[in-house]
């Protein structure tokens, strides 16, 4: 009998859209849809392996059983890289042993040893065991010369001063200098400051301060 759809084309184009008609309307078809399904299950049936389904594609040449390492069983930590970086020379505890040194010895900048008077600036008491032997920036620059030189320091500030004075072609004796000691207040004989004497007021300083003050 033949398709009463099929009987309404023409031979050439079932000859020519054979496929795209088959995709199109063959399940609509009950001949054609039969057929489809009897060879899709006949072509399943005869690949069907008893002995596939036990076994994986792609993990069969591999062992499926794996020892586990050692730190998986025993929680081991690999401590190899942390003693080969305790093996190089510690730099952060050197630092900090160096700086603690500094600290004990006020030569870090920890200034703990001086009390500045605000009513007498920059007189200061000192609490160190003993005499400054360094002379500080602005004593350096005769700014503010305090009780606490020592013979060498005022030396050396004197000698300097005496020096850059002459360099400049002015005269040592400056009329501005004060007349009186700053510490004692009695009056003052000296009248040279390259002759860096004593205090002629008969006070207790050893050398008076104002030889630095007199600029």
């Amino acid at each position: 009998m033949p398709c009463p759809f099929m009987s309404r084309l023409s031979a050439q184009f079932v000859r020519h859209y054979s496929s795209a008609l088959v995709r199109q309307y063959g399940e609509m078809c009950p001949v054609i849809s039969s057929m489809t399904s009897t060879r899709a299950f006949n072509s399943l049936s005869s690949n069907k392996d008893p002995e596939g389904e036990k076994k994986c594609p792609f993990l069969n040449g591999k062992n499926l059983v794996k020892q586990a390492s050692r730190e998986v069983q025993e929680d081991v930590i690999d401590l190899s890289a942390r003693e080969q970086e305790l093996s190089l020379f510690p730099y952060n505890e050197f630092f900090q042993e160096q700086i603690a040194q500094k600290k004990a010895d006020h030569s870090y900048r920890v200034f703990k040893k001086v009390a500045r008077s605000a009513s007498e600036f920059p007189r200061a008491k000192e609490y160190s065991w003993g005499y400054p032997t360094v002379p500080r920036g602005h004593e350096k620059l005769r700014i503010a010369p305090t009780p606490q030189h020592t013979p060498a320091m005022i030396d050396c500030f004197v000698a300097d001063l005496i020096t850059v004075w002459k360099d400049l072609g002015l005269p040592l004796w400056n009329s501005s200098c004060p007349e009186e000691c700053t510490f004692c207040k009695k009056p003052l004989l000296f009248n040279a400051l390259e002759a860096r004497e004593r205090c002629n007021a008969d006070c207790d300083k050893p050398y008076c301060p104002l030889l630095v003050e007199c600029l």
